[in-house]
């Protein structure tokens, strides 16, 4: 399986420098570097991000339920706690990002890339990701119930004790992702592991099907 053709953000050459000052309702930002500074539950309606990097900055528990986003670059910041509900990314990067409990709740995404994450019990219900690579993520515990993920890679990841029920997956890699405790497993159809993945995957979908593994009757009179 050829891995998703996930298009990069297209930035500008020489962005104009901004502070979290300029996050406000219906904002729109573009072809700006925003660099630095804390904001504890920011609560911001309507924002707008274009042809833009955000650097070294702190979110813990804001509210940017809403956000528009394209050819946007997140680096080294703390997005713990962040609401994303119904945001709309394209051409989105986040390397080295903590997003732990994000609620990304009826997410849509295309081109989207994720690098050493971590975005442990993050809430994905009813999420759509096109075109997406997620590597070096710690993904565990999150929960992706009723999402739709299409052409979607994980890499090197952790999806261990995920929630995937009633997920639809169309064309999703696992490679060197772990899956122990998975939920909802059953959703794994179709999708690509490597070949030293096939017991872990076989572990975790054993039990949606009643499947157990008992050596016992080997020993029975």
């Amino acid at each position: 399986m050829a891995p998703p053709v996930v298009a990069a953000p297209r930035l500008p050459s020489v962005p104009e420098p901004a502070t979290l000052d300029a996050l406000s309702d219906d904002a729109h930002l573009d072809e700006v570097a925003l660099s630095g500074g804390v904001a504890v539950d920011l609560a911001v309606r309507g924002l707008t991000l274009t042809a833009t990097t955000v650097t070294g900055v702190r979110l813990p528990g804001a509210a940017l339920a809403g956000l528009e986003a394209a050819d946007v670059v997140w680096e080294d910041c703390d997005l713990a706690g962040v609401d994303l509900t119904g945001a709309m990314l394209r051409r989105v990067e986040l390397r080295g990002c903590r997003l732990s409990g994000a609620i990304l709740t009826d997410l849509v995404a295309h081109d989207v890339r994720l690098v050493d994450c971590k975005a442990d019990e993050a809430w994905c219900r009813n999420a759509r990701i096109e075109r997406a690579e997620l590597a070096g993520c710690d993904l565990t515990g999150s929960d992706w119930y009723q999402a739709r993920l299409t052409d979607v890679r994980f890499v090197g990841s952790r999806l261990d004790g995920a929630e995937l029920s009633k997920a639809r997956l169309a064309g999703v890699a696992l490679h060197g992702t772990t899956l122990t405790g998975l939920r909802g497993a059953d959703a794994l159809r179709k999708v690509t592991i490597a070949g030293d993945q096939v017991v872990d995957v076989a572990l975790a979908v054993f039990p949606g099907l009643g499947i157990r593994v008992d050596d016992g009757y080997l020993d029975a009179d």
